[in-house]
């Protein structure tokens, strides 16, 4: 399973209470993701821990699932694990702070993922001013993602829309990346300031930066 990509995917930000880390990532790698990757449907699951040097208050943690496609989530193996909560669901969600479980379509993607998830991930989550989405896509699709996938160090860059639920953000893109310095480089640099991605930066809203390192995946 680890390292699939499929069409869907589910991203999960969150934080857990500093003293119940060790249980926290204990119950999320042995209990919650394994029954999750017997549903049909569900490709694979990473989880990384985010980066100090991520934006504003960040969340901890970032876990995504891969789906073959969005509507798999209504499998009623799925319903049925969500409705009916285990003891150590129930004693370890008091101390989960989810900022946010959103649901995407992927829409574009670039470059050649590897047989596992990359070490590292940067991803991208945010808003359009409503009347330069059109503009916007074009401009992301056809000069941004494909700049930035190009940069030595990036394995693959994928971007999704969101599906669900509304007052999420809007667009989340995730690059894959070799190492944890490749933002750094004058490549990644150069490539994110085309004139066209000047001009798009006006219409860009409640934009959120995570970086993160692998910790676990299946």
């Amino acid at each position: 399973m680890a390292g699939k990509r499929g069409n869907g995917l589910v991203a999960v930000y969150g934080s857990v209470a500093p003293d119940f880390e060790d249980e926290y990532n204990n119950w999320y790698n042995t209990h919650h993701i394994p029954p999750r990757m017997q549903v049909p449907g569900f490709l694979a699951a990473v989880r990384y821990r985010l980066a100090a040097q991520s934006t504003g208050n960040a969340p901890r943690y970032l876990t995504f699932y891969e789906l073959e496609e969005t509507g798999v989530l209504k499998h009623p193996v799925l319903q049925h694990m969500t409705e009916n909560p285990t003891d150590w669901d129930k004693r370890v969600a008091p101390h989960i702070n989810v900022e946010g479980q959103l649901i995407y379509k992927r829409v574009a993607a670039v470059g050649n993922p590897g047989e596992l998830h990359a070490p590292v991930v940067f991803t991208v989550r945010l808003d359009v001013a409503p009347e330069a989405d059109e503009e916007f896509n074009r401009w992301y699709d056809t000069d941004h993602l494909p700049a930035l996938g190009g940069v030595p160090g990036v394995q693959s860059a994928r971007r999704y829309a969101l599906r669900f639920p509304k007052g999420g953000s809007q667009y989340l893109t995730v690059y894959e990346l070799e190492r944890d310095d490749v933002r750094a480089t004058d490549a990644w640099r150069k490539a994110a300031d085309s004139p066209w991605t000047r001009k798009m930066q006006p219409n860009l809203r409640n934009i959120k930066l995570d970086q993160g390192r692998c910790i676990f995946q299946l």
